[in-house]
């Protein structure tokens, strides 16, 4: 989350709140004036190809049509390559943020 200075963090941490920042960014917006299907290969094409840590967290934007139609070839893809979704809970958190403050 850039901007997120260390008064801020401390609040978050104050809050009891998670944050999680991205190792992928899907680079979704880029694609907004590209027909949407050749705008989804794309994204997913970036997003597989740059998925190579153990653990992987996207950044994408559901505002986005081509974002949204990405996303099962994302899904399909990544679990080609072995990755697992599970929902989130907060016992399996682990510390991912630009500034590596393990509070968040």
């Amino acid at each position: 989350m850039p901007g997120l200075n260390e008064e801020l963090r401390n609040k978050v941490v104050d809050g009891r709140f998670k944050v999680w920042d991205w190792t992928i960014d899907s680079l979704d917006w880029k694609y907004n004036n590209v027909p949407i299907e050749s705008a989804s290969m794309n994204i997913a094409q970036n997003v597989l190809t740059n998925a190579t840590k153990s653990q992987e967290v996207i950044l994408m934007h559901d505002i986005h049509p081509q974002a949204v139609a990405a996303v099962p070839a994302i899904i399909k893809g990544l679990k080609e390559k072995g990755y697992e979704f599970e929902a989130y809970h907060e016992s399996n958190h682990f510390p991912l943020n630009f500034w590596q403050d393990p509070r968040i």
